[in-house]
C-alpha cells in the first residue's frame, strides 16, 4: 500500500489519497453488511474514519453533512472499478484503543493543527439497503482534545489522539502485547480504503518482520486506509497501523481514467504496518483499557461475549465459496 493519507484535491473539495494501495491476488475487500463474520462486523464499530472538517464532511452546530463526491469522479476511477459510485470524503483510518482514545497512523496526524482540523466519525459505512447516511448522527462524530504523541519516519509511523468527549456505545479494540509475528500469520484489515465507507478485507498474511518496528503483509489496502486497525484474523487482536505500500492505481490502457493495480499474493512490495509494542504509550493505553473494564462491567461483559467468537469456525473470504458470495 502506498501512504494511505489521502491529499486534499485541488480540483475536488473531496480528498484523494497520496500514495494509494493495491489488491492482491482477489480483492477481498466487503462492505461491513455484507461480511459473513460477526465477530469483525462487531469490530468494526471500534474503528474510525477521520474527514477534514469544510471539506470531508461540514458542520453547522450539532448538524453534519457528508461530502458525496464519488470515488469515480475525485479520483478519475473507470466506472466498473468497485465502489466506484460510492462517496470517499474521508482522508485517513483509526481506530478506538481507549474510551476516548484514537489510534492512526503519524501521517495523517502529525500535529496538533492538523487534529483539530479533523472529524473522527463512527458508523460512516453502507447500510443493509446499499445506502450511505450522508447526515451522520452528532453521537457519532468526535473532536479532537490533543495529540498525546505522533511520530512519522521511515520505520515509526503512528499517532494517539484524545477525543473532546468519551466514545459511548463502543470498546477498545484488544492490542497484541508480544513482540513475536511469524510469517504466515493470517491477518485482516478494517477502514476506509481511497476514502469509503468501512471496507473489511481479509485473506492476507504476514510476509515478513524485517524488525520490530513494523512489519509487511500483502493486505488489500489503498490510500484513506492509513491509520487502519490490522487485525490477527485468529486471535481479532490488533497487531498494527497500516501506514504504507505498493502503488494503489494504474491508468486503464487506451483509456483516461484509472483502474487497481492488481498483483498475485506474493509480488509486488506489500503493505506495511506499525507495531503497535514500539509505541511508547502502548502500556499506558493498555492499563487504561483494564481501569475502563474496572469501571464499566458491562462493556466488560460485552467484550467477553465479542472476542469469545474468535474460538469458533468463522468464513474466511479468500476461500472461493465465501468470496463469490460476497463479491460485489
Amino acid at each position: 500500500m502506498k501512504l494511505l493519507i489521502l491529499l486534499f484535491a485541488i480540483t475536488s473539495l473531496n480528498t484523494f489519497a497520496q500514495r494509494p494501495r493495491v489488491v492482491y491476488g482477489e480483492d477481498g475487500r466487503v462492505d461491513v453488511t455484507k461480511s459473513n463474520d460477526p465477530l469483525f462486523k462487531k469490530l468494526s464499530r471500534s474503528t474510525v474514519a477521520l474527514m477534514q472538517l469544510g471539506r470531508g464532511i461540514e458542520q453547522k452546530g450539532d448538524k453534519y453533512k457528508l461530502n458525496m463526491t464519488t470515488f469515480e469522479e475525485s479520483m478519475r476511477m473507470c466506472p466498473e472499478e468497485r465502489f466506484a459510485k460510492q462517496a470517499n470524503p474521508a482522508f485517513c483510518s483509526g481506530f478506538l484503543v481507549g474510551d476516548d482514545l484514537i489510534m492512526t497512523a503519524g501521517h495523517c496526524i502529525p500535529n496538533q493543527k492538523r487534529c483539530e482540523d479533523t472529524a473522527f466519525v463512527f458508523d460512516f459505512k453502507v447500510s443493509k439497503d446499499g445506502e450511505i447516511n450522508n447526515n451522520p448522527k452528532s453521537e457519532n462524530v468526535y473532536h479532537c482534545d490533543r495529540v498525546i504523541s505522533s511520530e512519522y519516519t521511515s520505520n515509526v509511523d503512528y499517532a494517539v489522539i484524545q477525543l473532546k468527549r468519551k466514545v459511548t456505545n463502543r470498546i477498545p479494540l484488544k492490542m497484541n502485547k508480544d513482540k513475536v509475528l511469524k510469517k504466515g500469520t493470517r491477518l485482516l484489515v478494517i477502514g476506509h480504503p481511497a476514502g469509503l465507507p468501512t471496507k473489511i478485507a481479509d485473506g492476507a498474511a504476514v510476509r515478513q518482520s524485517p524488525d520490530l518496528g513494523y512489519f509487511i503483509a500483502n493486505l488489500d489496502t489503498y490510500g484513506g486506509n492509513s491509520g487502519s486497525a490490522v487485525f490477527n484474523y485468529k486471535t481479532a487482536e490488533v497487531e498494527g497501523i497500516l501506514v504504507r505500500g505498493e502503488t494503489d492505481y494504474i491508468r486503464a490502457p487506451g483509456r483516461n481514467c484509472r483502474i487497481s493495480n492488481v498483483c498475485l499474493d506474493d509480488e509486488c512490495r506489500g503493505e506495511d504496518s506499525t507495531r503497535l509494542n514500539i509505541i511508547p504509550d502502548f502500556d499506558k493505553i493498555v492499563l487504561n483499557q483494564r481501569r475502563f473494564y474496572k469501571r464499566r462491567p458491562k462493556a466488560k461483559k460485552y467484550a467477553i461475549e465479542t472476542y469469545k467468537l474468535a474460538k469458533k469456525k468463522r468464513p474466511y473470504y479468500r476461500s472461493k465459496k465465501y468470496f463469490v458470495e460476497s463479491y460485489e
